[in-house]
């Protein structure tokens, strides 16, 4: 488990009003929980926004306002992206996640850049007081992500491959391949046009 820290008095205060601050913050200042919880809000209130378009409502849910939305927040966004309803980009870092152009994310998608370390968590060990790890998220060029797939801190989803609906990647994904399950497994991938084909046998 990680090694208990002093904690300071602004943390515990914090604690204590019902906050959830993992213990990497056990030292923070007035001033750090300032920065931290408006940077907080801000991911929270843009990203609130972007799950159901609110500026125009469900009935005219148009997908350039929860891009708007979600680069307000600092998730990267490529051309021709489309991002369904109820879907959660990013967390506490958004600025981790990377959308290329043509990727579209199916409804109540998870992109998760932060988990639990437990690499160090063993019998008897509270979970609330293992330290978070955060990674990067990348889809590549036109891949796709089946309704409420989960995508794991560190993951690469590959040009034109595709996540089956409910899946949970936990590793980086092949260009078109498909994957499908929890842990998510490839099942499938897709084969090269013939005319790629012919060009190969011609150099051969």
């Amino acid at each position: 488990m990680n090694k208990p820290v002093k904690e300071s008095i602004m943390y515990r205060l914090v604690k204590r009003a019902g906050f959830e601050l993992p213990p990497e913050y056990a030292r923070i200042n007035l001033l750090q929980v300032i920065v931290f919880f408006l940077k907080d809000w801000k991911n929270n209130f843009f990203s609130q926004l972007a799950k159901r378009s609110i500026l125009f409502g469900n009935t005219l849910s148009l997908h350039w306002t929860r891009q708007f939305y979600h680069r307000l927040r600092g998730v990267r966004i490529g051309r021709n992206t489309r991002i369904a309803e109820e879907c959660m980009l990013g967390f506490s870092h958004p600025e981790m996640i990377t959308l290329e152009d043509d990727v579209a994310i199916s409804a109540k998608c998870m992109l998760l850049e932060h988990k639990r370390d437990l690499s160090l968590y063993r019998h008897g060990d509270s979970i609330m007081q293992c330290n978070y790890v955060t990674d990067s998220i990348t889809l590549r060029k036109g891949c796709f992500l089946g309704i409420g797939s989960i995508v794991m801190p560190g993951v690469e989803v590959g040009e034109g491959a595709i996540v089956g609906a409910g899946s949970v990647v936990h590793e980086s994904v092949g260009a078109y391949q498909v994957v499908q399950g929890n842990p998510a497994k490839v099942i499938f991938e897709f084969p090269k046009k013939r005319t790629d084909e012919k060009t190969i046998d011609e150099s051969e």
